[in-house]
């Protein structure tokens, strides 16, 4: 699947649960002079948790290697604790709230036949919690 079909069958599972945006503008926690653009962004519609927001970053990447699943890390890292300041006007009534967390969709686990045999070991072994 491709980027834009994996962030449209995103959508379809939030929806329910969330209000969520395309592609929208946060700025970087540490380093504010940096604008960043989360793939997708969700607000709860649970009033009790309206005050936060979760990003994920989008890949439509049929392989995944060792070096491209480090580049999506760091780039999902990047949006931690950064602020929502969207330019669109749907999106912008979020301005000023905290991601609280960052998700890699879709999840890895379906790719893990197609990586190399140290890769895959990596990936099942610590995604289970084995120490």
């Amino acid at each position: 699947m491709s980027e834009t079909d994996n962030v449209d069958a995103l959508i379809g599972l939030l929806q329910s649960d969330f209000t969520v945006y395309r592609e929208v503008e946060v700025r970087h926690a540490l380093f504010r002079r940096r604008s960043l653009r989360v793939d997708v962004l969700a607000v709860p519609v649970d009033p009790a948790l309206s005050d936060i927001a979760v990003a994920f970053e989008v890949k439509g990447y049929a392989v995944w290697d060792s070096d491209t699943l480090a580049r999506c890390l760091k780039q999902a890292g990047d949006y931690v604790l950064s602020s929502v300041e969207a330019r669109s006007k749907d999106a912008s009534t979020h301005n000023g709230k905290r991601v609280m967390a960052t998700f890699v969709y879709p999840p890895l686990h379906p790719y893990s036949d197609k990586m190399s045999g140290k890769e895959a070991y990596l990936l099942n072994r610590y995604s289970k919690g084995a120490a």
